[in-house]
């Protein structure tokens, strides 16, 4: 794999802070209007407040359901949620 190339960052994260680590399948939904939900759009949905008694994954899984107008996904649905302590 010598021909791939990667990029290298480093950033400082305060205590509590949440890294979502996901697979495209989980923002590129189709909706029922026959568009694809975009990268903004799902990051919007990761920013907004978090209803009381969900948990946030549970949440993100539910609101793409609801924005896709299916409980299942075309696509792989994969999402990890680190908290930094």
């Amino acid at each position: 794999m010598s021909e791939i190339t990667f990029q290298q960052a480093v950033c400082s994260l305060e205590v509590d802070s949440i890294l979502y680590i996901f697979s495209d399948g989980v923002y590129e939904i189709p909706k029922p209007d026959g568009t694809v939900l975009t990268f903004a759009e799902f990051v919007k949905v990761l920013t907004r407040p978090i209803p009381p008694k969900h948990a946030d994954i549970d949440h993100i899984v539910h609101t793409m359901q609801v924005l896709g107008d299916s409980e299942t996904f075309a696509d792989d649905f994969s999402i990890l949620r680190v908290t930094f302590a």
